[in-house]
């Protein structure tokens, strides 16, 4: 399951580079209204996140309660954190969609994080917060297993809601 995670994140940097996700590399940029120097992400929605490249990656990672599965992907996304120097704290949801809903609306309040990874227990219940309300409050984010927005049923880039990182490319 690890090179799962990390095949996720190599295939988010290749879209971005290679789709046009990403506007120019050290563009000037504004992240929390402060000009920085900035990487912007277009994600749906008519929404753009800007992300301060000077600042490490402050990922809040979203799933239920820990099991075998759980363990190695949180295990996998932290030793990728590492090595690439970024923050990670996982939210454990304990199998309740209501708790998870209500952690993702603390950690976007918070101001804390750049990005979240979600594992969604109701991908229905978590759409509008999370592909409108954390983009604007310029959160990158990416999805794993259940698909937001009655979305779950389609195929392909059709699974893709906007306002989050996408499901591949």
């Amino acid at each position: 399951m690890g090179q799962f995670l990390q095949g996720r994140i190599e295939d988010e940097m290749f879209c971005a580079r290679h789709i046009g996700f990403w506007d120019e590399p050290g563009s000037v940029g504004r992240v929390n209204g402060s000009s920085v120097r900035a990487k912007r992400h277009r994600v749906g929605n008519g929404i753009s996140v800007s992300v301060d490249t000077a600042q490490p990656l402050r990922l809040a990672y979203f799933a239920p309660s820990e099991n075998s599965f759980l363990r190695a992907n949180l295990e996998s996304l932290r030793e990728t954190a590492a090595k690439v120097g970024a923050e990670i704290q996982f939210f454990d949801s304990g199998w309740s969609a209501t708790k998870e809903f209500n952690q993702i609306q603390n950690a976007i309040q918070s101001g804390r994080f750049n990005a979240f990874l979600v594992q969604p227990l109701d991908g229905q219940l978590l759409c509008k917060i999370l592909s409108d309300d954390a983009p604007k409050a310029g959160i990158l984010v990416s999805i794993t297993v259940v698909q937001l927005c009655n979305r779950g049923t389609l195929s392909g880039a059709e699974q893709w809601a906007p306002g989050t990182t996408g499901v591949g490319c």
